[in-house]
């Protein structure tokens, strides 16, 4: 691993349960981005996505199901500090 990144896995009981953790984290301030959440699948990592959004948060999602160019901007975006 790379000295320069800090890992941390958390057991959430099942995979709703990442929404709820996340949300926990940001509300204590304990989420210092940037950050990268593996999901189970690519709908809940789309389903995730949405409620973060709506929560306010600036994420971006990576699947298989996105374009090749939507992809390379996440990830363009993700390097710049403009989504967590």
């Amino acid at each position: 691993a790379n000295t320069d990144i800090e890992q941390e896995l958390m057991f959430v009981g099942r995979e709703e349960g990442k929404l709820l953790a996340i949300r926990q984290l940001v509300g204590e301030g304990k989420l210092q981005p940037p950050a990268i959440i593996f999901m189970q699948s690519q709908e809940r990592a789309q389903a995730l996505f949405g409620e973060l959004l709506y929560d306010g948060i600036h994420v971006d999602v990576i699947h298989a199901g996105r374009s090749k160019s939507a992809r390379e901007n996440a990830v363009a975006k993700f390097r710049k500090g403009d989504t967590w």
